[in-house]
C-alpha cells in the first residue's frame, strides 16, 4: 500500500482485511494485515503491507519489496498534491525494482467526500492509462469499491504470473480421497 501520508492507506487496508473503519489512526511505520479473498473461483490468502506515507523526498526501501506480488498506489480524491505525487512514487517503485512494470492498481480514496473532490474520475483514468494499470475509486469509510481495489490487483498479479498461453492449460486434478470434495486453488499474495 503506497501513497502520500494521510490519504487513507491504513483505513483502506483495515476496511479490506477487517471490514471496519477506524476513524482515528496513528501514523504508520509498517504494519502487516491478513485477509482471504475469493475471485473467479479461486481463493487467495492475502498479506497486505501498510507502509508509512511516501513523499517526493522519501526513498522506497528495497527491503519493503521482497516477496511482494503487487502494489496499491493510493491518493485522496480531495487532495491534488497526493494525486500528483503518485507519478514520483511509481517511478521510485519501478526504479527500486529495476523494471518497467509490475502489478499495480491506481486508487482514488475518499469518494464519500464528493463535495471536497479536487481530482476528477477522468484524471484518475488518464493517470492509470499513463501508468498502464487498472484504476478504482473507493471509500474506506463506507466500504464502497474497497473489494474492487484488491480484486483488480489480484487480476493484475494473476496476469503477470500466468501468461495468457499458460492460462488455457488445465492442471491435472490430484486424486482426492473418496467422499472428499476436489481441492480449491489457494494462492498466496503479498500486497504493498
Amino acid at each position: 500500500m503506497l501513497g502520500p501520508s494521510v490519504v487513507g492507506k491504513s483505513a483502506v487496508t483495515i476496511r479490506f482485511c477487517e471490514n471496519k473503519f477506524v476513524a482515528v489512526h496513528l501514523p504508520t511505520i509498517e504494519d502487516t494485515y491478513h485477509a482471504s479473498a475469493e475471485l473467479d473461483g479461486q481463493r487467495y490468502a492475502c498479506e497486505v503491507k501498510d507502509t508509512a506515507g511516501q513523499d517526493e523526498l522519501s526513498l522506497f526501501a528495497a527491503q519493503s519489496s521482497i516477496g511482494v506480488h503487487g502494489y496499491v498506489l493510493l491518493y485522496s480524491v480531495t487532495d491534488m498534491a497526493s494525486f500528483e505525487a503518485i507519478r514520483t512514487i511509481n517511478l521510485q517503485l519501478l526504479s527500486t525494482l529495476g523494471c518497467n512494470s509490475t502489478p499495480r492498481v491506481l486508487v482514488g480514496n475518499q469518494i464519500d467526500l464528493e463535495d471536497l473532490r479536487k481530482v476528477s474520475y477522468e484524471d484518475g483514468e488518464d493517470l492509470a492509462a499513463e501508468l498502464n494499470c487498472p484504476f478504482v475509486e473507493c471509500s474506506a469509510l463506507t466500504g464502497q469499491g474497497v473489494t474492487d481495489v484488491f480484486h483488480s490487483l489480484l487480476r493484475a498479479i494473476d496476469g503477470q504470473m500466468m501468461p495468457a498461453e499458460e492460462v488455457a492449460v488445465e492442471p491435472e486434478e490430484e486424486p482426492q480421497p473418496q467422499g472428499q470434495p476436489p481441492s480449491q486453488h489457494h494462492g498466496l499474495c503479498t500486497i504493498s
